[in-house]
């Protein structure tokens, strides 16, 4: 059976926070408050659409400033087909 001794500058769990300064309290205070942040925006998701937050209020509009006639929109297959992210795959058709 193999004994093990701690080396003269290992601390014993004990010792690493004083039990003055650790009050399991706030932890359990934080993680309840999480979990009633969470189930609160569950929830959220499943409010009636007229009940979210819209953009209606806000259309887009162009700034003619910076518009380009030359500029001509991406064609939408090709905006929809590829994307930069690894984890859809390594090669340009893989997300297709």
């Amino acid at each position: 059976m193999h004994i093990r001794t701690p080396r003269d500058w290992e601390l014993p769990e004990s010792a690493a926070t004083p039990e003055r300064d650790y009050d399991l309290r706030p932890r359990r205070d934080f993680l309840r408050h999480a979990a009633l942040g969470a189930a609160g925006l569950a929830g959220a998701a499943l409010l009636p659409r007229p009940l979210r937050a819209t953009t209606a209020g806000f259309p887009t509009r162009v700034n003619p400033d910076h518009r380009d006639p030359a500029l001509k929109p991406t064609a939408y297959e090709h905006i929809t087909s590829y994307n930069n992210f690894y984890e859809f795959g390594t090669d340009k058709a893989d997300p297709r």
